[in-house]
């Protein structure tokens, strides 16, 4: 009985993962240097553009799938990434010098553009992270969106329609607001409230985990 309360606890804390496959593979290509790919068979899957075989362009819409995640290699000059009604799109990752990730309709997660790339456009996601030069942010009207342009970012753009948090952390005169059509909330800077929150947070999880463990055992 103890192990199994042990194996149910690791579970919930995420310790096993449901195993998905990875799509890898152009589902048209227009030419020889465009990849597109439409979701997949075998749910939830990970599809990935341009780890093997580089193109020019990447086109990856996650149509009627649950996709853990969708990323484009920094061998990839332009990147789209698109969640459609319908779909589960847990996280957008775009290593492309040029990064357009939109959610429109599905449920979305977290959309990241690296610092390497030139420019990210970002619409729609629960959480939309940008360390990229230039970067442009939109939530839309009745989402609810966490917005975050890094220290990296050279020109940051962002725009609310719904309800919004947002975070820029460059110097004020290159961080746009526009907050007319929507309501929002400013979150401070990581540094400004504490350095080792996720350090703390860590060790808090351990704590509480190891109590937990021990009351099992014991028992």
């Amino acid at each position: 009985m103890p192990l199994l309360l042990i194996i149910a606890l690791l579970s919930v804390t995420g310790t096993f993962v449901d195993s998905a496959s990875e799509k890898t593979g152009c589902d048209i290509m227009p030419n020889n240097e465009t990849c597109s790919q439409y979701g997949c068979d075998q749910q939830p899957c990970s599809i990935l553009c341009g780890q093997s075989s580089p193109y020019q362009r990447c086109e990856q819409i996650c149509n009627g799938s649950t996709c853990n995640s969708m990323v484009c290699s920094s061998s990839v000059n332009s990147c789209l990434q698109k969640c459609p009604s319908g779909a589960v799109c847990k996280s957008f990752d775009c290593g492309a010098s040029h990064c357009f990730q939109s959610c429109s309709g599905g449920d979305c997660g977290t959309m990241t553009c690296p610092k390497n790339a030139a420019n990210c456009e970002q619409t729609g996601g629960s959480v939309m992270v940008c360390h990229s030069g230039m970067c442009q942010q939109r939530c839309g009207s009745g989402q609810k969106c966490n917005m975050t342009c890094s220290s990296s970012v050279k020109q940051c753009d962002q725009g609310c329609e719904g309800e919004c948090f947002y975070r820029c952390d460059i110097e004020e005169n290159k961080c746009m607001l526009d907050c007319s059509r929507g309501n929002c909330t400013k979150l401070e800077s990581p540094t400004a409230t504490n350095g080792n929150g996720t350090f703390q947070m860590g060790v808090l999880v351990s704590v509480v985990l190891g109590f937990m463990l021990a009351f099992v055992v014991f028992m």
